[in-house]
C-alpha cells in the first residue's frame, strides 16, 4: 500500500506525461490487418507523447470456438485445427519480415499445443470444471497479443505481451466471473506496467483474464476486456480510457434492430452503468464501476472516426438517451416486510454473493407493493430462488414467484423519473401486453414476451429519437 500511495502523490504533484489505456474489443480485430489500424491508433498518442496500455480482445468469433472447446466436443481436434489457420492466416496479413513471422509462429504453435493437451484432456476425462474453462478460454486473447505485438514490431514499437495476472490483476477464485482485488492489484499493476511505461514500452495486456494471488488462470465474464481496461485506467490513475468498438459510440438503439440509430454524445457514470447492466453494446455490467469515482475521462468510439460517446460524472441532454434490450431472462420476485427491509435487502446480496451470483442487473425494490424483484439469467435462476427461500425460513420474505424467460425492453435516462418523459413512450407501446414494469433511478425496464420484444424496442425508439433528436445534432 505504501507503494501505491507514493505513487499516487508523485501523479499529483509531480509534472506527469499523459496516460491512456486503450481497449480494442473482438468487434474491430477480424482479420490480420485490423491490427495493423491498432497500431496506428496507438502511434497517434505516442506520437504525442503519451503513455499508452494496450488491452486486446480475442478476434472476432474465437471465444465462442474455444467456449465449445471447454467442454467435451466430439470435432475437437478440427476445431484446433481451424482455430490455427484463422491465426496464421490473421498473422501473415499483418506482413512481417520471415524472420519475425517465423519466431511469433513459434510463439503460437507453443500456445495451440498447450491448448491441444488441455481440450484432449477435457475430452479423455468427459468432464470440465470452472477453472479448466477459464483456463480454455484465455487462449483467444493470449493469441491475440501475440499478434498485437507482432504488428507492433513491424513499425518499431518496442512492446510487450502481458495477461491480466502478468500485469498485475490479482482477483478472487471465483472461476468464470472473478472479482477484482483492489487494493493487491493496484500496487502490482503499478509496479509492472509502471517499469514498462517508464521505459516507453508499450504493455499488451489481455482482456478478459486475469489470476489468483497465486497464478491460477481467471476470467472476468463475457465482455470483461472492458473490465480488464477501465480497471487498469483507475488503478494506473489514467488520463483517458478509451474503448475501441465497432460503432462509433453507444447508439440510441441497437442498429440491428432500429432505423437510423444516432451516436449518444454523452452519457453520465450512472446511466452507462445502466446500460452496462441492461445489455446495452454487451458491455460488461461492471464496466464502469472501477472508474465512476475517479478522473479518468471515458470515451467509447470506433478507429477513424470522429464520432463518440463521453461518459462524465454530471448528467446532460437529452434527459432519455436510448433504449436497449435484455434478452432471455428472469425475473425472481418476493414480497417482504417494510419494517425488515434493510435486513432483507443485506441478507439477499450476502447471500447472491456467497452463492457467486454477483453480475446480476439489478435488484429492485418497490415502496408500492413492498415487493423486491431480481433480474436474474436462466443460469442463476435456481440460485436465487433457493437465496429467497433461505430468507423466507427467517421470516424475511413470503409469496415467492418468477416471470420466466422474458425480454426486459428498457429506456435509460435520468429523466425516468419524470411521468412526462416517459408517458409518451408507454403510449406508443399500446396493444403490447408488458408482464411487468421495473422503475430504477436512471431506467425504466418492461418484461415482454420474447416474439414482441424487437416491436417494443423499435416502437420505444422510434419516440425516443422523434422526442429528442435536436438534442444529438
Amino acid at each position: 500500500m505504501v507503494v501505491a500511495y507514493f505513487y499516487i502523490w508523485v501523479r499529483l504533484f509531480l509534472p506527469t506525461i499523459m496516460r491512456a489505456v486503450l481497449k480494442f474489443g473482438g468487434s474491430v480485430l477480424r482479420r490480420g490487418r485490423d491490427y495493423l489500424k491498432l497500431v496506428e491508433e496507438v502511434r497517434k498518442f505516442l506520437d504525442a507523447g503519451w503513455e499508452v496500455v494496450v488491452v486486446v480482445s480475442a478476434i472476432k468469433g474465437v471465444t465462442d470456438m474455444l467456449e465449445q472447446l471447454a467442454r467435451p466436443c466430439p470435432a475437437w481436434r478440427e476445431k484446433i485445427v481451424e482455430l490455427r489457420e484463422l491465426h496464421e492466416r490473421a498473422l501473415h496479413e499483418v506482413g512481417l519480415p520471415s524472420s519475425l513471422e517465423k519466431e511469433v509462429m513459434g510463439k503460437m504453435n507453443s500456445l495451440l499445443s498447450e491448448l491441444y493437451r488441455a481440450v484432449e484432456a477435457v475430452n479423455t476425462l468427459s468432464e470440465t470444471s470452472p477453472k479448466v474453462r477459464d483456463y480454455v478460454l484465455s487462449f483467444g486473447e493470449r493469441l491475440s497479443v501475440l499478434i498485437a505485438w507482432a504488428a507492433f514490431m513491424k513499425f518499431g514499437v518496442e512492446a510487450v505481451c502481458l495477461t491480466g495476472r502478468e500485469a498485475g490483476i490479482v482477483t478472487d477464485d471465483k472461476f468464470g466471473e472473478a472479482t477484482p482485488l483492489y487494493d493487491v492489484s493496484r500496487v502490482y499493476v503499478n509496479e509492472t506496467l509502471g517499469r514498462f511505461l517508464k521505459a516507453r514500452v508499450v504493455p499488451i495486456v489481455t482482456g478478459f483474464i486475469a489470476g489468483t494471488i497465486d497464478g491460477r488462470i481467471t476470467t472476468l465474464g463475457r465482455g470483461g476486456s472492458d473490465l480488464t481496461a477501465t480497471l487498469l485506467a483507475a488503478l494506473l490513475d489514467a488520463d483517458i480510457v478509451t474503448l475501441y468498438t465497432d460503432v462509433p459510440g453507444i447508439m440510441t438503439g441497437d442498429p440491428r434492430y432500429v432505423k437510423s440509430p444516432l451516436v449518444v454524445p454523452r452519457l453520465s457514470y450512472d446511466e452507462a452503468i445502466a446500460c452496462a447492466r441492461l445489455g446495452a453494446k454487451r458491455l460488461h455490467p461492471r464496466t464502469f464501476e472501477p472508474i465512476r469515482k475517479t478522473r479518468v475521462k471515458t470515451i467509447i468510439t470506433a478507429i477513424g472516426t470522429e464520432e463518440k460517446t463521453e461518459i462524465t460524472r454530471d448528467k446532460s441532454s437529452p434527459p432519455l438517451k436510448l433504449v436497449t434490450q435484455l434478452e432471455r431472462v428472469n425475473i425472481v420476485r418476493a414480497r417482504v416486510s417494510e419494517r425488515k427491509l434493510a435486513d432483507t435487502l443485506i441478507e439477499l446480496a450476502l447471500g447472491l454473493s456467497k452463492m457467486g451470483v454477483d453480475n446480476l442487473p439489478y435488484i429492485q425494490y418497490s415502496e408500492f407493493d413492498q415487493q423486491v424483484s431480481i433480474i436474474a439469467r436462466e443460469d442463476v435462476t435456481s440460485k436465487t430462488i433457493q437465496i429467497l427461500r433461505d430468507l423466507q425460513e427467517k421470516n424475511l420474505t413470503r409469496d415467492i414467484e418468477y416471470i420466466h424467460s422474458v425480454s426486459l425492453v428498457s429506456v435509460v435516462g435520468h429523466g425516468v423519473q419524470d411521468l412526462g418523459n416517459i408517458s409518451p413512450l408507454l403510449a406508443s407501446i399500446r396493444g403490447i401486453t408488458v408482464q411487468t414494469l421495473l422503475m430504477f433511478d436512471c431506467a425504466v425496464s418492461l418484461a415482454v414476451s420474447s416474439d414482441r420484444s424487437i416491436e417494443t424496442l423499435c416502437r420505444l425508439h422510434d419516440e425516443l429519437v422523434k422526442q429528442w433528436r435536436d438534442a444529438y445534432s
